[in-house]
């Protein structure tokens, strides 16, 4: 007890210095990766200025076209000798590799997305490759279920935010080719019709349920085209034009099915949600039929802001649609007013960048 007492000062400090210690060791650790993180992000970086720079030099490499893809290859830069070799920050022996692809953009201009290949240190990533290498596929609770060829999120707090620009979205599903569906988490119009023309079945203007000629289909393409009223011009450019299933559905087809809208579809950038995609987000093992109330437990949608009209109509007459929100399946005439919460396809080219899909840390792309 004499040499504590006599030693206790000395003691105190060093075990003030082992914390110390310990404390730098994890910090230099965790920042160790950090700047590994960032230096492969600069050298992307770099790769891309290099290969936006070679473009401007040879216009023949642009593509003409949003569905055309042009490449330029690391090896081509270099030969140029516009940038000097990269090589993996963990082993300066191990060369980089890697290409820029060209895609032109919705928007005036194109889009540059660099890979690199650093042997077994790093390669650059898609969002789609980020999400299924880091989250769990699961079978039962919250998180992303395998779905056939394709992945769905379902209950109440997956992570599946995705942030674009200013705007957050809540990731519904992955699709075979590696296109993320997407529904803002928030209302982007909160007054629109699905359609309100004269209906000669009821001698009112209910509207008529034919989503091809609806003003829902109208507002949709103006909403889009309109240049940065409602969407910006980064979210135009991460836009996929995809296939959008626009069946019409009875009253007595309750079932809760994957592609149950589907026996008819039309190419656009951008849409409103299906009936079933509020449904199949529910983990309820009650919710399968979409009247009940069942289905609103255990569903990321209640999380949201989110009151829209449906891509659907019903089937039984010449006026009658779907919307859904908070509340779960509402039919109303085409003539109702409604929020939009928009859908779009996210282009299967888009880098990740950062996030691991929560609120507080949603995944963003480059």
């Amino acid at each position: 007890m004499d040499f504590i007492r006599n030693n206790i000062l000395k003691i105190v400090g060093v075990f003030v210095i082992l914390l110390v210690l310990i404390f730098v060791v994890k910090s230099c650790s965790g920042r160790g990766t950090t700047e590994k993180a960032t230096g492969y992000t600069a050298m992307e970086n770099q790769l891309q200025n290099a290969a936006i720079k070679y473009a401007k030099r040879n216009m023949s490499v642009l593509p003409k076209t949003t569905e055309n893809v042009s490449k330029i290859q690391m090896s081509t830069i270099y030969g140029e000798k516009r940038m000097q070799k990269i090589t993996a920050i963990e082993d300066k022996n191990t060369l980089c590799q890697g290409y820029v692809n060209i895609y032109k953009n919705n928007t005036s201009g194109y889009k540059f997305v660099p890979y690199i290949k650093c042997g077994k240190y790093y390669h650059t990533k898609s969002l789609v490759e980020q999400i299924l290498n880091t989250q769990e596929i699961v079978t039962k609770d919250d998180g992303l279920y395998k779905d056939g060829d394709d992945y769905l999120y379902r209950g109440e707090y997956p992570n599946n935010y995705l942030k674009i620009g200013d705007r957050l979205y809540r990731i519904m599903n992955i699709t075979s080719d590696n296109y993320l569906r997407v529904v803002s988490n928030d209302y982007i119009i909160d007054s629109s019709v699905w359609d309100d023309r004269f209906n000669t079945e009821v001698q009112k203007e209910y509207g008529i349920n034919n989503f091809m000629k609806s003003r829902l289909k109208k507002s949709l393409e103006d909403l889009f085209e309109k240049e940065n009223e409602f969407i910006s011009d980064t979210e135009k450019n991460v836009i996929a034009k995809h296939d959008y299933c626009i069946g019409k559905r009875s009253i007595e087809d309750v079932i809760v099915e994957k592609n149950h809208e589907c026996d008819e579809v039309t190419e656009m950038y951008i849409a409103v949600p299906n009936v079933e995609d509020y449904f199949r987000a529910s983990i309820s093992s009650e919710c399968n039929d979409i009247n009940k109330n069942e289905c609103n437990n255990y569903n990321y949608f209640q999380t949201m802001k989110f009151k829209t009209h449906t891509l659907n109509s019903v089937k039984n007459n010449t006026y009658a649609v779907y919307n859904v929100s908070r509340n779960g399946l509402d039919i109303k005439k085409a003539n109702n007013y409604s929020f939009i919460n928009i859908v779009f396809y996210v282009n299967n080219n888009v880098i990740y960048k950062s996030g691991d899909g929560s609120l507080e840390n949603p995944y963003v792309i480059r």
